[in-house]
């Protein structure tokens, strides 16, 4: 068993599939606190795709499900469990955050003593039953990571030494980790290799592998909208386009294209002519990732603005890509980088002659 630990990321063993989380509690207060769990399903960009709880217990595609509370935490402490089989979690998400709030109130005002999540991976007897998971016979359990937040309020016990983390009184929300393919941070740490002139690391093929990244980020969120925003940004390290104040070099696939200059456009054309047929969108990645660090040097140093870029270039050659034959030619390049840069220079024109004519004597009022 591991500690889920801020900033920490761990990979899933191939085998471990079937996660059952569970998050225990004490309050002690008048009245109980209420927690509920759930998680958010998120694509490529960090858009949410859906959210599983009480209202809504099963995924559409099968993969999570909600298990509700009161089912086998210590006594006296309460509890809820969501289960979640990898397996199914559908091609376009990227990941999946966990999540526990408490909508009445704060963790202050319920007096909420503590709260730790568990991970544990199950194996069933009928390995490839249809059945819902809690009605499956559970051969052997593993129990994976364990974190805790404990409120300042609360007396800890001075023999448990489990590490934890303060809990926040005027929260009511907390990210407790993400699960996350992996294959999205190999491409970035692969582009960021091959400039250093380090071994490449290896990229799984086939069966999609999982990663485990511990947050237990606290905030406050009411509505959907506020947890899907509050789970985006304590996610920043895997969407970091998606930071609140903090600018990125590359905004968007035309800030991108305008980087691309007629010095660098020459150089890339031997990398697609190797290739007759045009480049896959790893060795698309491979070709434009060098080309623009050429350009911009912050990219051989920041894994945050290096990740940003790989996502982006993904996200040109998804917009390249029209008829959908998962490559990309010169001629298709070419004519799209052009274009997306000339619309670039053509906003920016006409945003300065804005300017220059609302500032000059005598203009009228735009």
């Amino acid at each position: 068993m591991a500690p889920l630990a801020p900033q920490e990321r761990h990979r899933l063993e191939t085998h471990h599939t079937n996660l059952l989380i569970r998050i225990e509690w004490d309050s002690s207060g008048e009245g109980a606190a209420d927690l509920d769990l759930g998680c958010v399903l998120l694509d490529a960009q960090g858009r949410s795709l859906e959210m599983v709880d009480f209202n809504n217990p099963t995924s559409a595609d099968g993969a999570c499900g909600y298990g509700g509370d009161e089912v086998g935490a210590e006594e006296g402490r309460m509890d809820e469990e969501l289960f979640i089989d990898t397996r199914k979690i559908t091609g376009r998400a990227h990941s999946v955050a966990i999540v526990a709030s408490q909508f009445a109130g704060t963790f202050a005002s319920s007096k909420l003593d503590d709260l730790e999540v568990i991970i544990t991976s199950l194996a069933f007897r009928d390995a490839s039953a249809e059945k819902l998971w809690s009605e499956r016979a559970i051969l052997k359990t593993e129990e994976l990571f364990r974190g805790r937040l404990v409120a300042q309020h609360f007396h800890q016990d001075p023999d448990d030494d489990r590490d934890y983390l303060p809990l926040q009184g005027d929260a009511n929300f907390v990210v407790l980790f993400d699960l996350a393919r992996s294959l999205f941070a190999q491409k970035a740490a692969k582009a960021l290799a091959r400039l250093k002139a380090l071994p490449p690391p290896p990229i799984d093929g086939g069966v999609p592998v999982w990663t485990v990244g511990g947050l237990l980020a606290q905030s406050f969120a009411r509505t959907r909208s506020e947890v899907t925003k509050e789970v985006q940004q304590a996610m920043v390290a895997l969407f970091p386009w998606l930071a609140l104040g903090e600018k990125l070099i590359f905004t968007d696939v035309p800030s991108l294209c305008s980087h691309l200059s007629s010095q660098t456009l020459p150089r890339l054309k031997p990398r697609f002519l190797k290739h007759g047929h045009g480049l896959d969108l790893d060795c698309f990645v491979a070709a434009v990732f060098p080309a623009l660090a050429d350009v911009e040097p912050i990219l051989k140093s920041s894994e945050r603005e290096a990740a940003n870029c790989v996502h982006l270039i993904g996200e040109l050659f998804r917009q390249i890509d029209v008829n959908g034959d998962l490559r990309v030619d010169w001629d298709e390049f070419t004519n799209f980088t052009i274009s997306a840069t000339d619309s670039v220079f053509a906003f920016n024109f006409n945003f300065e002659s804005r300017g220059a004519r609302r500032s000059a004597p005598g203009a009228p009022p735009k």
